[in-house]
């Protein structure tokens, strides 16, 4: 499953930075060619985490983008029930699809400027919507959407 959702960021990390880069030019000094998936984790207060690191190795920088997502997202996604009120609807496959674009976003806006306090502005609301939308088109959501059982 982790490697499904490695291919899933990447794959839209790159297109969608390529739909950037034919809007604004190839201007993003801090841009990453990967972005890592962490794995899932269990938190109680957040959905997803993105880490953002700078590496410096003798002249050479490399910066860094990390992708985490809560465990209860695979939870949910297997099938499984929680106490936990409305989880469905905090950890469900409408919801994992939002939180993955929400922190793509954060990796595609640390293209400009690596801001390891990064606030949600407008922009980042605005990127967050347009790379949702985008995630809903590919091959991959459908078909995760197909297995479970939305449609």
């Amino acid at each position: 499953m982790e490697t499904y959702f490695e291919h899933l960021i990447n794959a839209t990390y790159q297109a969608y930075q390529d739909i950037l880069i034919k809007k604004h030019g190839n201007i993003y000094p801090l841009r990453s060619a990967v972005v890592k998936f962490g794995g899932f984790q269990l938190s109680y207060n957040w959905h997803g985490r993105t880490r953002l690191g700078k590496e410096e190795i003798g002249n050479l920088t490399i910066y860094t983008k990390e992708i985490h997502l809560n465990i209860l997202f695979a939870y949910c996604l297997a099938g499984l029930k929680s106490d936990i009120p409305n989880f469905t609807d905090h950890f469900g496959f409408r919801k994992l699809i939002n939180t993955i674009a929400h922190e793509l976003a954060h990796c595609l806006m640390a293209n400009y400027k690596l801001n390891f306090g990064q606030k949600h502005d407008e922009r980042h609301q605005e990127l967050t919507q347009d790379i949702e939308a985008f995630l809903w088109t590919l091959y991959e959501v459908k078909e995760l959407e197909r297995l479970q059982g939305l449609k």
